[in-house]
């Protein structure tokens, strides 16, 4: 992969693929058709969930989680993972959850924002928002 092609990601992702930390596994596509998808929203216990922001599509390290193999590939890691099904979305958000309330949200998937790697097993995504993004998560509503 092009280094140059690292620019278009936010600092903690792209400085881990320049320093090699991380290596794409297997291509993103950078090209594909708009399609729709579910997002898990998470909110402390009572939380108002009537407002959609991009801090609810920051990946798990762009949210300063430590690293978890059981989350996919160290490249996943830096991803915000979507569902094309909608079952699927709420099996992997485990309803109801005792710590913090979850909804979960569907909206668009765009090439001009970001680059996504589609599962061979299941509906999941993962998707590499780029820096110069649209406020895509306005699309974005509750189901």
């Amino acid at each position: 992969m092009d280094i140059r092609f690292y620019e278009k990601f936010p600092c903690c992702f792209k400085n881990a693929l320049k320093s090699g930390e991380v290596i794409f596994s297997q291509e993103p596509q950078i090209y594909f058709n708009t399609f729709r998808a579910y997002r898990g929203i998470f909110r402390t216990k009572g939380g108002n969930f009537s407002k959609i922001t991009f801090d609810d599509f920051l990946s798990q390290a762009e949210k300063g989680q430590n690293y978890n193999p059981r989350w996919g590939t160290k490249e996943s890691y830096y991803s915000c993972s979507l569902f094309k099904n909608l079952e699927e979305c709420k099996k992997a958000l485990v309803f109801p959850n005792p710590k913090e309330d979850r909804q979960i949200a569907l909206g668009p998937v765009t090439q001009n924002d970001g680059c996504i790697r589609e599962s061979l097993r299941d509906s999941h995504v993962d998707y590499w928002i780029y820096e110069n993004h649209s406020d895509f998560w306005t699309k974005f509503k509750i189901v």
